[in-house]
């Protein structure tokens, strides 16, 4: 089951609504990408050729509450992307996390 418009909606404005909050270099902000596709997890974030991608699974999530989080999850990545790169789940990403 594809993910219906609604739950597109929202996770592209809460991620654009993080991106405003927390991503002030306007050029770097042009360079994220929000894609649903196929995908075995909730969300994946990457970096690859010049531009920054948060993927989304292109089926509905159980509840907002997770949207949300998921949402917030992979932000977290490109946040740590942009200004820092390479970077692994510990207690710094989490707490970045919690923040946002």
């Amino acid at each position: 089951m594809s993910i219906s418009t609604h739950q597109k909606e929202q996770i592209i404005n809460h991620f654009n609504l993080l991106t405003e909050q927390f991503i002030k270099n306007k050029q770097e902000k042009r360079k994220i990408k929000i894609l649903f596709q196929e995908q075995e997890k909730e969300g994946q974030s990457y970096y690859e050729a010049g531009k920054y991608y948060s993927c989304f699974w292109d089926k509905e999530f159980v509840s907002e509450e997770f949207l949300g989080e998921v949402v917030t999850h992979e932000f977290t990545h490109i946040y740590f992307l942009i200004n820092q790169g390479y970077h692994e789940h510990d207690e710094k990403f989490f707490s970045y996390f919690e923040t946002f």
